[in-house]
């Protein structure tokens, strides 16, 4: 289990999808409530619950903790 093996297999999974960029994961890592907002290490534009179902998947395969994020 791996880290860095898990986000690459979002990346081959996903694609463009799956965001890394540095504004945008500030933002998803920010909120209302959070003292110390950190941001993920990456944010998926999932379309479909099946979608989502494979994230999870390969998350929980490599020991990647998942943030459910919906609209707002």
């Amino acid at each position: 289990m791996s880290h860095a093996a898990g986000l690459a297999a979002l990346a081959d999974r996903f694609g463009a999808r799956l965001e890394t960029g540095t504004a945008l994961r500030e933002r998803h890592g920010a909120g209302e409530g959070l003292a110390h907002p950190m941001p993920p290490d990456a944010v998926l534009f999932a379309t479909t619950t099946d979608e989502v179902a494979a994230a999870v998947s390969i998350c929980a395969a490599h020991g990647v903790p998942v943030i459910p994020h919906g609209a707002g």
